[in-house]
């Protein structure tokens, strides 16, 4: 028999409480997600903890699920564990994939693989895995395995602009709608131009969408096809990742699409098919958690990321940018910011560890502004672009809400 518990808690401060009473009898595998800044890792030390205490000997490792943790040489920007809470709990998959112009990013497909090798492994030493992060996909992905869609190509052929650079491209003009309005001024005020960059998204989503409903190679049903236009709706807003990920779906010839593609709305090789083969295979039950935090004091979460972005720049991070900048470990586009990069690399840079990290919250803004293309009185305005993780539950949480028997 297995089982899957969900647990949702809106207020952060009961979580230890209501965790206590859930590790009566604790599972193998848990998930702790939830919005930026509400206290995951906190919850998840904790919570391993109490198991630790429980079992009387320490049986829990962390598994880190964030895309920007994984490479070496940054720090502050992406609030890794310190060296006291790993001594503390083992963790695992952060601060250990390179970082450079040449370095390929890590995606989600390779966060199930590294991931689901490191569930196995900890389980087989008999230890409960403690999976802690808010990058959505991946944790979409990790629980219900990696859908069968067609891998983007990379490469161009005959002088045709590879399926990504091609996805970028029809992108790029929103993107530009909506990157040209920072650091300006608006007769409407702030007001004017959080419409003025809502009306850039619902643009874009409605451009993916008309791509994918028109789709004619015929590795998409009509029915896949409005699933995913569907999906495509629920984005959180500026979600450009998934939505530039769908248009490259979308425009990926059939002969570059791997064997099978024509059903890729079917997910395999994710923890609850771990799980279940598990069951069938062991006498011992098998279990999974979800834990997703929240908070019902939007004001009061807003000021934590604030205090956040304080600490960091007086932690050094325009410092630990401008090294990095220097070494060639992050990538300056045209603009001076984590847009449209200059090409000429073996690994399109804007694909690349280097491009992925400098699109990411928190270094983007600090490239921004070491480039000038922000003014001044504008450099610590910009903690809000983190507020997006609030809403994914909205839009998500589905994906964790899974009971199974």
């Amino acid at each position: 028999m297995m089982y899957c518990h969900f647990h949702r808690f809106r207020v952060v401060n009961k979580v230890k409480r209501g965790i206590r009473d859930f590790c009566s009898k604790f599972p193998n595998t848990i998930i702790v997600s939830g919005a930026t800044c509400v206290g995951k890792s906190d919850v998840a030390l904790e919570l391993c903890q109490i198991i630790n205490s429980k079992a009387q000997k320490d049986i829990c490792e962390i598994v880190i699920a964030d895309a920007v943790q994984v490479y070496r040489h940054i720090r502050i920007g992406c609030t890794k564990p310190t060296p006291s809470e790993i001594a503390t709990v083992p963790h695992h998959l952060t601060d250990f994939r390179e970082l450079g112009r040449e370095c390929a990013a890590m995606n989600a497909g390779d966060f199930v693989d590294l991931a689901m090798q490191v569930i196995r492994d900890i389980h087989g030493r008999g230890n409960t895995a403690v999976v802690v992060g808010g990058a959505t996909m991946w944790l979409d992905w990790l629980l219900n395995g990696k859908p069968n869609a067609p891998k983007c190509p990379n490469v161009s052929t005959e002088g045709t602009p590879d399926v990504r650079s091609r996805a970028a491209a029809l992108l790029r003009p929103f993107q530009d709608r909506m990157e040209n309005q920072s650091g300006t001024s608006s007769p409407g005020g702030k007001s004017a131009l959080t419409a003025i960059k809502a009306a850039a998204w619902a643009d874009a989503v409605k451009f993916v969408t008309s791509v994918v409903q028109s789709n004619t190679d015929g590795f998409m049903s009509p029915a896949v096809q409005s699933e995913r236009a569907a999906t495509l709706l629920k984005l959180t807003p500026n979600n450009y990742k998934y939505l530039s990920r769908s248009l490259e779906i979308a425009l990926t010839p059939t002969a570059q699409a791997h064997d099978g593609v024509e059903n890729v709305a079917q997910r395999s090789g994710g923890l609850l098919d771990y799980i279940h083969a598990a069951t069938e295979t062991a006498t011992a039950t098998a279990s999974l958690a979800s834990f997703f935090l929240t908070s019902p004091d939007r004001p009061g979460l807003y000021r934590r990321i604030d205090r956040r972005c304080v600490r960091m720049l007086q932690a050094g991070l325009l410092t630990e940018v401008t090294d990095l900048l220097i070494s060639g470990r992050l990538a300056v586009s045209k603009e001076g910011s984590g847009g449209t990069f200059t090409g000429g690399e073996s690994v399109s840079v804007s694909a690349s560890a280097a491009g992925t990290v400098a699109k990411s919250i928190g270094y983007r803004q600090s490239i921004a502004y070491l480039c000038s293309t922000l003014p001044d009185a504008d450099a610590d305005t910009d903690t809000g672009d983190y507020i997006p993780d609030m809403t994914w539950d909205k839009a998500d949480i589905e994906n964790l809400q899974r009971y199974v028997e």
